[in-house]
């Protein structure tokens, strides 16, 4: 089955809204959770495929949290949002292997509560 581009870009958005949402889960914690480093990675990966390049003023550096973040965003320079989406289902891959089989049972119980 030959998908056009644009039915391929549709099935990597729902792809990916699915494991935003999957990561922001309880089942996402309760499968060992994700350590701050992917978290912020998560966060970049996120900000680019929603928002494009990082732009404005860095933060001071007394808000090291905000800092921080705006530089890992920043470090993803001109990405295109389908590679920041890309790149966010890899790191979820890797950090949360069975995250699929929970978010598939999810949608099966959600669409049995449809009927």
């Amino acid at each position: 089955m030959n998908l056009s581009v644009e039915q391929q870009l549709q099935l990597l958005r729902r792809k990916f809204q699915l494991a935003v949402e999957y990561s922001k889960s309880p089942e996402a914690k309760k499968n060992g959770g994700l350590d701050t480093s992917t978290q912020l990675s998560f966060y970049s990966l996120f900000k680019q495929a929603t928002e494009g390049a990082c732009t404005g003023p860095r933060p001071s550096m007394v808000k090291f949290v905000e800092r921080t973040k705006y530089d890992m965003w920043k470090e993803l320079g001109d990405m295109n949002s389908a590679d920041a989406m890309i790149e966010y289902l890899k790191e979820m891959d890797k950090a949360q292997p069975d995250w699929k089989k929970v978010v598939k049972h999810a949608e099966t119980i959600k669409f049995r509560s449809k009927l």
